[in-house]
């Protein structure tokens, strides 16, 4: 059927078009744009714009939460998810942090791979002094998180990894078994090929760690160590979990575009991302598609949820095109890589 403006609906779109105007985001009058309304100009959007609408009204499907508070609003940042750089070098931190605060405040959280600053207790030329290592400056993020709410809304929230290769490795497993440490992210070791090898294959469990700076040996320990500790620490806090990056990569299909594995994840570890991508995430509710059928039986109505799943995927990729990215670096990487997560909820009430 037919959707009409009511009063209450009218005023809403004129606050939004002033509030748009004012920071010069609409390219034509108040004027013009009611006479394209009222001469329907948008016929053409109108049947899709209808068709998202009756998705999202039934609870068919849903946006990521940053795509239902932003839209059509001001700051008009749809994504979730993102992914950051963190090189070592001072500078760049800053920045990967200052880029962190403009995600959080725009209603995303960020997954960050910590593993190529150098550890705590190395030399650092530029300074005559020590690295205080990857887990410190994982509580700059988790203070910006902790003062910067999301789109004003809530908190924001991080991955945090660290490969299982890097000489802090084991002061990263056990961060969070203390209250109070770094609760504004959750934890995930990195693992490669070579550590299930030490695992599995050898005999004493050898696992050699390696400076993030030249990937030179440092010292030996023993992986069924490394393995336990993981699973004592994730009794005691339920953190860290795993990354397992070996699968992650031999399904990667940017790898050759890229020339570069992927060694991050968004917070929630949905979807693998590389250095300033971003994603979309929507979600299909199962329970939604189960249809009564004559005989007084159930059964899944597998042709409308395959038309939902066309539908929404494109609603994604479209999102990709309107949004308003925090930083230019974001911008350009997820108008590239255009990464999407459709998924499913309901599960339990089928």
């Amino acid at each position: 059927g037919k959707y009409y403006l009511n009063k209450y609906h009218f005023r809403s779109l004129i606050n939004h078009y002033i509030d748009l105007a004012k920071h010069g985001q609409m390219k034509i009058s108040i004027k013009e744009f009611l006479t394209m309304l009222a001469a329907n100009k948008f016929e053409q959007q109108a049947e899709r714009i209808k068709e998202y609408y009756d998705l999202m009204i039934s609870q068919d499907f849903l946006p990521n939460s940053p795509t239902m508070m932003n839209a059509g609003a001001r700051l008009g940042q749809l994504s979730a998810c993102f992914v950051l750089a963190m090189p070592d070098d001072m500078e760049k931190i800053m920045k990967s942090s200052s880029d962190a605060a403009l995600i959080f405040k725009s209603g995303g959280g960020v997954g960050i791979n910590y593993s190529e600053l150098r550890p705590e207790g190395d030399m650092v030329a530029s300074t005559s002094g020590v690295a205080s290592g990857p887990v410190s400056f994982m509580n700059i993020i988790n203070t910006v998180t902790e003062v910067v709410k999301q789109g004003g809304k809530r908190r924001g929230a991080n991955m945090g990894i660290i490969e299982a290769w890097h000489p802090d490795i084991e002061k990263f497993i056990t961060a969070k078994t203390k209250p109070g440490v770094l609760e504004n992210f959750n934890v995930s070791v990195g693992v490669w090929e070579d550590f299930w090898e030490a695992l599995v294959n050898s005999s004493d469990g050898k696992y050699v760690l390696r400076s993030p700076l030249d990937k030179s040996p440092v010292r030996e320990v023993n992986a069924h160590h490394l393995i336990d500790l993981i699973s004592l620490s994730a009794w005691k806090s339920a953190e860290p979990g795993l990354i397992f990056f070996d699968i992650i990569n031999k399904y990667n299909v940017f790898a050759k575009a890229r020339g570069a594995p992927l060694r991050a994840t968004n917070p929630c570890g949905e979807q693998s991302l590389y250095p300033y991508e971003s994603c979309n995430l929507g979600s299909i509710n199962l329970a939604n598609f189960v249809k009564r059928k004559a005989d007084g039986q159930y059964e899944f109505d597998w042709q409308r949820y395959e038309e939902t799943i066309r539908k929404t995927t494109r609603f994604l990729d479209n999102v990709i095109d309107v949004n308003n990215y925090p930083i230019p670096e974001i911008n350009q990487a997820s108008k590239d890589s255009r990464r999407i997560g459709l998924g499913v909820m309901g599960v339990a009430d089928l």
